[in-house]
């Protein structure tokens, strides 16, 4: 890897370049953080997301915010969340059938449209930045969102304002320490335009630290998902025999019953528990 004189946005360490088919990233050697070099323009990111087909894992997703529910969020007491970057509403529909007060936004038409239908005036067409409100919530939501944003600090300081003094935050994210992103290498997944910045289960708690908040768990994301989107995460396995197998196997089973056969797995991501500094010394129920 070529050196750079760009600092690490996280410790301020030395980073190196690491070159990819599509584009050039910049790995900190200090903390492991990597990040876009040439960051892509608005109109870039604009028409990636437009191509964004939400359907393609509508079904999948259902499962993993249950599954993120029971876990981390069942025994904390019903009270405010906000949702940033809630696409269709499916995580707030589950929290709001629970007895939570949500509310949610999100930078897709199409997405808050259909989000509206089912939770209504919650809802709102808004980037972090632009919303405003004089409101502080118990607990904020931020799954598959760090990644996407350009000044990752800006935004934190953000939610830190939105939060209540005893507010907690959940994070989801892609994970360069995962086992599938150290075999897969430069032909990792996760490596997309959209995604400007790639933390792992270290740096992330650094991060977190340094726009205070302290993190209280971080665990691999573990997804219950159907095989036909396991086949499609295959497809960028860099040994070309696993997603031939993989390819045999939906052949056999087909399409229809390919989503319909479940398996549990490590996901490339890690999700993270935190809270303000503030409140250090108030005990919670995951520790």
């Amino acid at each position: 890897m070529k050196n750079s004189k760009m600092k690490c946005p996280i410790c301020k360490g030395k980073s190196k370049e690491k070159r990819l088919k599509q584009f050039v990233l910049l790995k900190c050697t200090s903390c492991g953080l990597e990040w876009q070099k040439k960051m892509p323009t608005d109109s870039e990111l604009d028409s990636i997301y437009s191509e964004y087909s939400q359907s393609k894992f509508d079904y999948d997703r259902y499962d993993f915010f249950n599954a993120v529910y029971k876990k981390y969020i069942s025994k904390l007491k019903k009270a405010s969340v906000l949702d940033l970057g809630c696409g269709l509403g499916h995580f707030l529909d589950i929290l709001k059938g629970k007895g939570w007060d949500i509310e949610g936004i999100d930078m897709s038409k199409s997405s808050v449209k259909i989000a509206k239908k089912k939770l209504g005036n919650k809802i709102h067409l808004k980037s972090i930045e632009s919303f405003k409100t004089s409101k502080k919530y118990d607990l904020i939501l931020m799954i598959d969102i760090i990644e996407h944003v350009r000044n990752p600090d800006h935004i934190m300081q953000k939610v830190k304002d939105l939060l209540k003094k005893d507010g907690l935050l959940i994070i989801n994210t892609p994970n360069t320490s995962a086992i599938l992103a150290k075999i897969s290498g430069k032909t990792w997944f996760q490596y997309k335009r959209e995604h400007l910045y790639y933390f792992n289960s270290s740096n992330i708690k650094q991060f977190l630290s340094k726009n205070g908040f302290k993190t209280i768990k971080c665990d691999p994301t573990i997804r219950n998902i159907s095989f036909y989107l396991v086949r499609n995460y295959l497809i960028y396995y860099p040994k070309k025999v696993i997603p031939k197998i993989a390819d045999f196997f939906y052949k056999i089973f087909g399409e229809k019953l390919s989503k319909k056969i479940k398996i549990k797995i490590p996901a490339s991501e890690i999700i993270v528990i935190a809270k303000r500094i503030e409140n250090i010394k108030k005990k919670m129920v995951w520790e």
